[in-house]
């Protein structure tokens, strides 16, 4: 195997529902199949960090937030997604479904 530097992030997107065990059993496969990572990241250490960059995203029409209740298949183009409406609408929508989940 080559010898490269790798990172393993877990996927803890609910924290509070992960067991110790689980980790466990997933970086001892890990050594088993070969694969020793360099370092252990949590997807959870970053949650601020990818908040603020979601909404910077947001704040200049680059993303928005979903708030439809249907999968509904929507074309935006760049005009509409920087009106200043949508944007406002979407940072207020993102923003509470931050605060609902920290």
């Amino acid at each position: 195997m080559e010898s490269r530097r790798t990172i393993f992030r877990y996927d803890d997107t609910n924290p509070e529902a992960e067991s110790q065990e689980y980790i466990d059993s997933i970086y001892n496969d890990l050594i088993w199949l070969g694969w020793k990572p360099e370092r252990t990241t949590f997807s959870s250490d970053n949650f601020e960090i990818l908040y603020q960059l979601a909404v910077q995203l947001i704040k200049g029409g680059l993303a928005y937030a979903c708030n439809m209740r249907c999968v509904v298949e929507m074309s935006y183009n760049d005009q509409v997604n920087r009106l200043p409406s949508f944007i406002f609408s979407s940072l207020f929508h993102f923003t509470h479904f931050h605060i609902a989940f920290v």
